[in-house]
């Protein structure tokens, strides 16, 4: 609920013509807004780089079960470290994390790499690959000492082919939406508001779209995020 909020902020930030006078938050749709007389519902969705292939994005949970427990195991070690320091994990996509044996797999994580990182002096790096003690979820770490920053952080940056935006990761997600419009409480037009997703899973490249595209929705929005661009689709 929170992510749809604050997308919905963003949406209003770079969407200076069409003025919002109000905003309810309800489930179905998200949001339902006035503005110029007119009640409007607002459904918030987002896309990712496997959309086109699962209604829930694989690609996109892997990303935060990773991010989530790295951010998890830097708060564990650095009660037992008394400098700065970056964390960069490359995860197996073979072994996945579950829930169950996450805190398991951190406490292993926390032996392996604080006798590594109390040997190391300020700018100095440790690159561990030794698959002997790695746990199999885990095929490489890499940690950085830096006194002067003010607090340690995860360098994992995700790397992969960022594809173009075309209509076949659209329109998987217009399908299911539609799908919808028929629950939704009674409106005088719909809107659908699509982000592109978080982390390398919703990353795209350039925009390849044929405008305006077909819908049943009134108006189809894009919000390119690390662009702060705001593109109507329709």
């Amino acid at each position: 609920m929170e992510e749809e909020v604050w997308i919905l902020e963003i949406f209003k930030k770079l969407n200076p013509i069409i003025a919002i006078d109000s905003v309810i938050k309800c489930e179905s749709p998200d949001f339902i807004a006035y503005s110029l007389g007119l009640k409007i519902g607002i459904e918030i969705t987002q896309v990712f780089q496997d959309s086109n292939i699962n209604k829930h994005s694989k690609l996109q949970q892997y990303s935060s079960d990773s991010a989530l427990l790295t951010e998890k195991l830097i708060a564990n070690i650095q009660p037992f470290i008394d400098f700065r320091f970056s964390i960069g994990i490359d995860y197996s996509k073979t072994y996945k994390i579950h829930k169950s044996t996450r805190d398991q797999l951190i406490n292993k994580l926390m032996e392996i790499c604080i006798p590594a990182m109390s040997k190391l002096q300020n700018y100095q790096h440790i690159n561990i690959n030794n698959f002997e003690i790695l746990p199999p979820e885990v095929e490489h770490i890499y940690i950085s000492r830096f006194d002067n920053m003010e607090y340690s952080f995860n360098s994992k940056s995700e790397g992969g082919v960022i594809r173009d935006l075309t209509l076949e990761y659209i329109q998987p997600i217009l399908s299911q939406k539609e799908m919808k419009i028929k629950k939704f409480k009674p409106c005088d037009k719909y809107w659908l508001v699509i982000r592109e997703g978080n982390y390398f899973a919703g990353s795209f490249s350039k925009l390849k779209i044929e405008i305006p595209i077909d819908t049943t929705f009134d108006k189809v929005f894009l919000i390119r995020t690390f662009i702060d661009e705001l593109i109507e689709l329709k």
